[in-house]
């Protein structure tokens, strides 16, 4: 299906409200990823104000590190959001495929996620769901932010739950139901494994404070002793997750390390919130 300079290909998403393709602009042979929004369902849900800011405010972004909003046009009832393609899948899908990675492998995402939601944030805009599931990875091994906080607080705290995932495997709150998992949430503190180390396990803990007055701020993320340590850390990774960045090193960094540079990063993406 050819839809202005666009190609439609094979479908790679769907949600309630939207189905995401995989496109190719023939006249610049760039691939992307088209968003259709099916524009009656919005109406109908009362939230075709909701999307129009969200275009505006997307349209107007630009960092290595939030995911690119290149072109938006409607046709037949529809909104369309030609964004860029994250071809690797979300970091909660390469954790399952790859299993924890090393601090250091941990220290460079976070590190780049961290800068993204800063440059939002000097926007005045927060994100909404900042988790392993929602920070998409590109062919470059980008990291692109997906879904929509309830302010700077959430986002803080779910940096501690997404460091936690990438050192550990799987995340801090996880019973297997919604409603125990609420429980764990507000009630419990998360086990920290033994491998983790002591500037880490601090790290995580300062970001899941329960009480959002206590809880680390953004600009102290970056200064504190685990993101500034120049060690590699323990390689609490697999040896078949180290083999899996080796792989992707020349579309990484173009450096001999397991890690993620500034050019390879994690990207953020939708949906994002202006804040008061």
């Amino acid at each position: 299906m050819f839809l202005y300079d666009y190609e439609i290909q094979e479908q790679i998403g769907k949600g309630g409200f939207a189905t995401v393709f995989r496109a190719k602009n023939y006249k610049k042979n760039q691939d992307v990823a088209v968003k259709v929004i099916n524009w009656q369902l919005m109406k109908e849900r009362k939230f075709e104000e909701k999307v129009l800011q969200e275009i505006e405010i997307h349209s107007k972004l630009c960092h290595p590190n939030v995911i690119k909003l290149l072109d938006h046009f409607s046709y037949s009832d529809n909104i369309y959001l030609v964004l860029e393609l994250c071809e690797n899948d979300t970091v909660k899908r390469y954790l399952e495929e790859n299993g924890r990675l090393s601090e250091r492998e941990a220290r460079d995402l976070l590190e780049q996620i961290v800068h993204g939601l800063l440059y939002l944030q000097s926007q005045n805009i927060v994100h909404r769901d900042i988790k392993p599931d929602n920070l998409l990875l590109t062919k470059d091994m980008q990291v692109v932010a997906t879904r929509s906080s309830h302010g700077l607080e959430a986002d803080c705290w779910a940096l501690g739950c997404i460091l936690y995932a990438l050192l550990v495997g799987s995340p801090p709150f996880d019973s297997g139901s919604a409603k125990n998992t609420v429980t764990q949430v507000v009630m419990k503190n998360p086990k920290i494994p033994s491998h983790i180390s002591r500037s880490a396990s601090e790290l995580i803990q300062n970001l899941l404070q329960k009480d959002p007055t206590r809880r680390m701020k953004l600009n102290d993320v970056l200064r504190h002793p685990f993101m500034c340590s120049q060690t590699r850390g323990r390689s609490n990774s697999s040896s078949s997750a180290n083999k899996k960045f080796s792989a992707h090193e020349a579309k990484d960094s173009g450096m001999g390390s397991n890690s993620f540079s500034r050019d390879n990063s994690p990207l953020i993406t939708y949906n994002y919130h202006r804040s008061r």
